[in-house]
């Protein structure tokens, strides 16, 4: 049996396993909610998958690292979603030591604060549908400590 949401979300959707995600979700058939900050990927990738497979694709440029990113995000998406990816995140490299502390927020805010925002702010309505699927993308970098490793874009803005 094939999981095909009818309508899917997807955060960190402008570059690599989002935007996989995205392309192999709009294959099933499922619409999709882009999100990421890169306004103008979301754009290209959203026209190449409405050209693909006739698809519709809502676009939403959103920093995730703001204050109540879920919050927000809920607001500007219209109707129900059936799956929400959290997959947007934040890595590079570098001593803790010289971190800039605003670096290390951003890394909470994205890596954690959002995941935990946004599954609260779509989880109410498919508790009440009885049906929806939340998956929460890591990598196996938790897994496998790094002492150099830091999560700042700053460090490398392809993330």
């Amino acid at each position: 049996m094939v999981f095909t949401p009818s309508r899917s979300l997807i955060t960190g959707a402008s570059a690599g396993i989002g935007t996989a995600l995205a392309r192999r979700l709009a294959e099933r058939g499922s619409d999709l909610v882009l999100v990421a900050r890169r306004e103008d990927r979301l754009r290209d990738l959203a026209s190449e998958l409405q050209s693909a497979y006739a698809v519709t694709c809502e676009v939403v440029a959103l920093d995730l690292s703001g204050d109540r990113p879920g919050a927000t995000l809920r607001a500007r998406v219209e109707g129900d979603v059936d799956l929400v990816v959290n997959n947007a995140g934040i890595a590079a490299q570098g001593s803790f030591i010289d971190a800039d502390a605003a670096d290390l927020d951003r890394v909470i805010a994205v890596d954690m604060a959002a995941l935990v925002d946004v599954c609260h702010a779509f989880l109410p309505n498919m508790a009440a549908r009885r049906s929806g699927t939340i998956l929460n993308v890591s990598s196996t970098t938790a897994f496998q400590p790094v002492p150099t490793l830091l999560c700042t874009r700053r460090r490398k803005p392809s993330c």
